[in-house]
């Protein structure tokens, strides 16, 4: 059985996203592991777009050359696919490392969110930011753990309708505490929209209503991005609470 990459490995039942640099930005998926002898059509069970979260459900195996494992993504079957080529890695792990706050920081959580793994709607908010930057000649983003964690911790953390937290922190001192240290951006979206969760209703309300945020998901210089949503407490004026938090790379 090979070893895993060095650095961060994928974990079986643990989220990874599929990553890639060259063109096509496509991870293929197939029935079983390898590719010799295989036609690749026939043996492709789906084409995993770049940024696509799956959940790794067994492996490694090693099959011609490559590290194969059986992956689960949102809302389809399970699959084989390869961790890396010869020349980089295709899935990249998408597991909170985080431990708690650095000690120099003391007014920080101490326990993840409710919600860390991203789910369906998640995903989509995900391909429909990076949808709407491309389309205005915009770089694509790409996931980035310790912002989800801020994100999702967030947007369950007793929201009040302001870029504060229960805590007293802005999103700078946030994003520290969960292990960034770059700088960062957010938008927040609230909504009693009950349908995909309030999805739909919040990324229109960035994108198109209001400028301000439409401007903070137009940054050119930020390349990562996390995302929380939260369901509010029942006595709330509004249901879901959305968090999506931008930074730049380190």
């Amino acid at each position: 059985m090979p070893e895993p990459l060095e650095g961060n490995s994928l974990r079986i039942e643990k989220q990874a996203f599929v990553d890639i640099t060259k063109d096509p930005k496509t991870l293929k998926c197939r029935k079983s592991p390898g590719i010799k002898g295989k036609d690749p059509d026939e043996d492709t069970l789906v084409s995993l777009d770049n940024g696509k979260v799956v959940t790794v459900k067994d492996g490694p195996i090693e099959k011609d050359s490559h590290a194969w494992w059986k992956v689960e993504p949102l809302r389809h079957e399970p699959c084989w696919a390869a961790e890396s080529d010869s020349n980089e890695r295709l899935l990249t792990p998408l597991v909170p490392t985080w431990t708690g706050p650095p000690p120099e920081m003391s007014n920080c959580p101490n326990e993840l969110g409710k919600h860390p793994e991203i789910d369906i709607h998640e995903q989509w908010m995900f391909d429909e930011i990076n949808d709407f930057r491309e389309k205005n000649g915009l770089l694509r983003l790409k996931w980035d753990a310790r912002l989800n964690t801020a994100a999702d911790w967030f947007s369950g953390s007793s929201y009040t309708g302001s870029h504060e937290d229960s805590l007293g922190n802005h999103i700078d001192t946030r994003v520290k505490c969960f292990g960034f240290q770059f700088g960062a951006t957010e938008v927040l979206s609230n909504t009693s929209d009950k349908s995909h969760e309030g999805v739909e209703y919040a990324f229109h309300w960035w994108s198109v209503v209001s400028h301000a945020h439409r401007e903070q998901l137009l940054k050119p210089n930020v390349r990562l991005i996390g995302i929380g949503h939260s369901q509010n407490s029942p006595d709330a004026s509004y249901e879901w609470v959305w968090v999506v938090t931008l930074g730049p790379f380190p």
